[in-house]
């Protein structure tokens, strides 16, 4: 580690009532390291600060120089001729002291100053004093002296011609008047476009639902039936019925949406059977499905019932089960079917299934849930 051992100052002046005084301090410092040994012919680097009032005073003058130290270990350097990092030595008022100065050094010659040592500035020779407008006490106000005589009037001097007028200069040309900007638009009122905005009533979302359920009613079988009576004459359709090659046993009958007229026997072949498009109301427990229509379309018993759909017509499934998601799939327990459905998965809602022309023979439905609540769904044609 290297330190200052000593430090001392020596102040040079030179100053006469005909000379402005030099705006300098001369400050020298023997720089020795942890072991006393000088540290000869290195540059060092110092920042020198003058301090007001204290020794931990406000410095009103900092500046740093690189000195380099003789064969004796001296460091010699002028104050007020390095680089000025604070205030003006020139403006310092030595007369509102008492001051300090103040050294920091880096035996390396950078600026990590290691140490550091401060001196009060026990006398500021005259010049400095004086430069600066500071002088001492006034002294006590002498007696009035007597009043002089009276000096001669001095003669008058000559009056002075008046001087020539300038010559006013040319009046410039008025400059082109500039055309006028052109009015901004009126920027539309924006308060009264947004309470337009909030006027808007929504649509209730609820009650649209509630109508679709409304168009399951028992009644709803019938109107097709009517629409499947005006084609019976055709007889054709009636190859598209479920059974309608047996329609003797009547069972054919049971099947087509005309199923009331199966015990005759004759309407089997007619073909209104085989036009099939109804309703279905979906409920489950959890166990199964109880889907609700006539019995034209499945058994006596509507737990998890086979459905008889044809291709090419389509159907609605009114589905109530909260908790119990209703999905028509191709495979049993797989994927959603995407064809031809729409709001598949739907446990509270109504899913529309129009049935392909290329559907194969057998789909499935299931509740994604309960895996038990499953039935199938043959396709005719």
């Amino acid at each position: 580690m290297k330190k200052v051992f000593t430090f001392y100052f020596i102040l040079f002046f030179t100053a006469n009532v005909f000379a402005q005084a030099p705006q300098k301090m001369t400050y020298q410092s023997v720089i020795r390291n942890s072991s006393t040994v000088l540290i000869t012919s290195t540059m060092v680097g110092m920042q020198i600060s003058i301090l007001q009032g204290s020794a931990n005073g406000t410095p009103v003058y900092v500046e740093t120089q690189t000195p380099t130290t003789n064969a004796n270990g001296l460091a010699s350097l002028e104050i007020g001729n390095g680089v000025i990092v604070l205030g003006n030595f020139s403006t310092i008022n030595w007369a509102t002291g008492p001051y300090f100065i103040k050294s920091e050094t880096d035996p390396t010659g950078g600026n990590n100053y290691t140490i550091t040592g401060t001196k009060e500035l026990l006398s500021v020779p005259y010049a400095l004093f004086a430069v600066n407008g500071n002088t001492g006490p006034q002294g006590p106000i002498g007696a009035t002296g007597a009043a002089g005589l009276n000096g001669t009037n001095g003669t008058n001097g000559l009056n002075g011609t008046n001087g020539t007028n300038g010559i006013n200069g040319v009046t410039g040309a008025t400059g082109p008047v500039g055309t006028n900007g052109i009015n901004g638009a009126t920027g539309a009122t924006g308060v009264a476009g947004t309470n337009g905005i909030n006027g808007a009533t929504g649509v209730t979302g609820a009650a649209g639902t509630n109508g679709i359920n409304g168009a399951t009613g028992a009644t709803g079988a019938a109107g097709t039936n009517g629409i499947n009576g005006a084609t019976g004459a055709t007889g054709v359709a009636g190859t598209n019925g479920i059974n309608g090659a047996t329609g003797a046993t009547g069972v054919a009958g049971t099947n087509g949406i005309n199923g009331a007229t199966g015990a005759t026997g004759a309407t089997g072949p007619t073909g209104p059977a085989g036009i099939i498009a109804a309703s279905f109301n979906v409920t489950g427990n959890g166990t199964d499905y109880f889907i609700g229509n006539s019995a034209d379309y499945m058994g006596g018993d509507n737990s998890d019932p086979v459905l008889y759909l044809s291709r090419g017509l389509t159907y609605t499934f009114v589905v109530n089960a909260p908790g119990h998601p209703f999905r028509i799939c191709a495979t049993q327990f797989g994927p959603a079917l995407v064809t031809g459905v729409t709001n598949n998965d739907a446990s509270n809602g109504t899913i529309t299934f129009k049935v392909p022309m290329d559907a194969p023979a057998n789909l499935f439905y299931y509740c994604t849930i309960h895996s038990g609540m499953n039935g199938t769904l043959i396709i005719v044609q």
